[in-house]
């Protein structure tokens, strides 16, 4: 399909263009989506209303602002950027309303034009390449498992080869937890053995431990395709990310409390005969924002339990 010459991708359906007549708009009473974030910058979006506004105006649904954005690219913001609306039938399109553009799936949206999103839908702002969210639809969302019902999914944390990783909330606690869904492959897919050893393994190692500078497994639920882990939920994110967001090395007096907890976890691992054999910034998780963070290793997909009479490598 083509729109004044440009190549559109079968999801960017365009639409008439002008704002949304308040007709159209449905009054949301569930959740219809969610806009996956891609970047460390901002957090992933449950949608529930029928009309959310990004840009850098204070009194916008969605604020970007300086705390949250890189500061080289947040010049390309609008103060109104774009609006997401879900109309009567549940139908969920972006209106641009930006100067420098609102880019779908790389291809720009016009100003003042409105256009279909649907699930897997790349949004970026300014340029092409500031991806910012992903689009979600509700039914794509994860469906727990009978013994996960007491589990209420909020939001998405990520997900890769491996399968997912979505933020929850125990309905009865309200405490949150990260529950890890990897996907069972079946005996015709790739790096079937392998994939299958290192959920195995890594769910079997982290029920025989328990440490404060470690990942806590709560329960596991298997289920024909998939294995669902109940983890401790870390909202500072990666290590790696820490490191990534500054422009300078991290000052010693958060460096060290870092390395303390690290080794107090590796010499617990050790002295149980475990080798991590995967420690790197994106296997260490933050326990908040707050500097100096309370660190844990996790990712023991490739532990590996020593015999005694084997030396560690």
């Amino acid at each position: 399909m083509t729109s004044g010459g440009i190549q559109l991708a079968d999801t960017q359906t365009p639409v008439d263009c002008g704002t949304f007549q308040s007709q159209e708009i449905q009054k949301a009473t569930k959740i219809y989506g969610r806009l996956s974030s891609c970047t460390v910058y901002l957090h992933s979006i449950v949608l529930d209303k029928p009309r959310y506004v990004l840009g850098r105006g204070i009194d916008c649904d969605l604020v970007i602002h300086p705390s949250n954005f890189p500061p080289l690219s947040i010049k390309s913001v609008s103060k109104y950027h774009f609006e997401l609306v879900c109309d009567k039938d549940e139908r969920v399109y972006i209106n641009d309303l930006s100067k420098n553009g609102t880019f779908i799936n790389s291809q720009r949206v016009s100003k003042g034009c409105r256009r279909a999103l649907y699930h897997g839908d790349q949004i970026a702002i300014g340029t092409s390449s500031m991806r910012i969210y992903v689009y979600k639809e509700n039914d794509k969302i994860l469906d727990l498992p009978a013994e996960l019902k007491g589990y209420k999914i909020l939001r998405q944390l990520g997900s890769g080869s491996y399968g997912e990783v979505w933020l929850a909330v125990q309905t009865t606690t309200n405490k949150e937890y990260a529950i890890k869904k990897v996907i069972r492959r079946n005996e015709n897919q790739p790096n079937n053995g392998n994939d299958s050893w290192r959920m195995d393994n890594e769910v079997r190692i982290l029920q025989s431990i328990e440490h404060p500078c470690i990942i806590g497994i709560k329960e596991v639920v298997n289920t024909d395709d998939a294995v669902f882990m109940v983890l401790e939920y870390m909202g500072g994110g990666e290590l790696s990310s820490l490191m990534y967001a500054s422009n300078s090395p991290l000052p010693e007096n958060v460096v060290k409390p870092i390395f303390y907890q690290l080794l107090l976890g590796i010499r617990y691992l050790h002295l149980r005969n475990i080798t991590h054999r995967d420690i790197k910034p994106a296997n260490i998780l933050l326990q908040s924002h707050q500097l100096p963070p309370i660190v844990k290793i996790a990712d023991f997909g490739l532990s590996k339990l020593i015999e005694s009479t084997s030396h560690m490598q």
